[in-house]
C-alpha cells in the first residue's frame, strides 16, 4: 500500500534544486524509513538539551529510546491510553503491516514489527507537517 504526497520534501531537493514535482508515491517502508531518522534526531535533540556531555552516555540513553522493543513498548503504552488519533493508528498499522520482517537474533518478530509500525506512524507525520 503507497501514500501519495504532493511535492514530497524527501525527493524533491537536493542541493537546494528542485528534482521532482508533482505526485510522489512513496511505500511504506520508505516512509518507516523517514520515521525512523526523524524520531533518533528528535531523541538526540532531547538528550542533547539536558545537558550529558559524554559521548558514550548520550548513546546508551538514546538506546533506552530507539531501540525496537522499546518503540514497540512505546506505541503499545500510547494504543493502550488512547493517546493517539485513529488517523495514527491506522498508520502505524499500515508500517506493521508491510509486509517485511526481519529476522533479528535481538528483537522479536513481533516487536519488530510494532517497531516498523511505529517508524512509518512518525514518518507519516512529518511529511505530513503534523506535530
Amino acid at each position: 500500500m503507497n501514500i501519495r504526497f504532493y511535492n514530497a520534501r524527501v525527493l524533491t531537493m537536493v542541493d537546494g534544486q528542485e528534482l521532482f514535482t508533482g505526485e510522489v508515491w512513496v511505500s511504506d517502508n520508505k516512509i518507516a524509513y523517514v520515521g525512523d531518522a526523524i524520531y533518533e534526531l528528535r531523541i538526540r535533540e532531547y538528550i542533547l538539551s539536558t545537558g550529558y556531555q559524554d559521548v558514550n552516555k548520550l548513546h546508551k540513553y538514546a538506546v533506552k529510546f530507539t531501540s525496537g522493543e522499546n518503540q514497540a513498548k512505546i506505541i503499545d503504552y500510547l494504543i493502550k491510553e488512547n493517546l493517539i488519533t485513529e488517523e495514527e493508528i491506522s498508520y502505524f498499522k499500515r508500517g506493521r503491516n508491510s509486509g517485511h520482517s526481519k529476522n533479528r537474533r535481538s528483537i522479536s518478530v513481533i516487536s519488530y514489527k510494532k517497531a516498523t509500525g511505529f517508524e512509518a506512524m512518525i514518518g507519516y507525520l512529518y511529511l505530513e507537517n503534523k506535530k
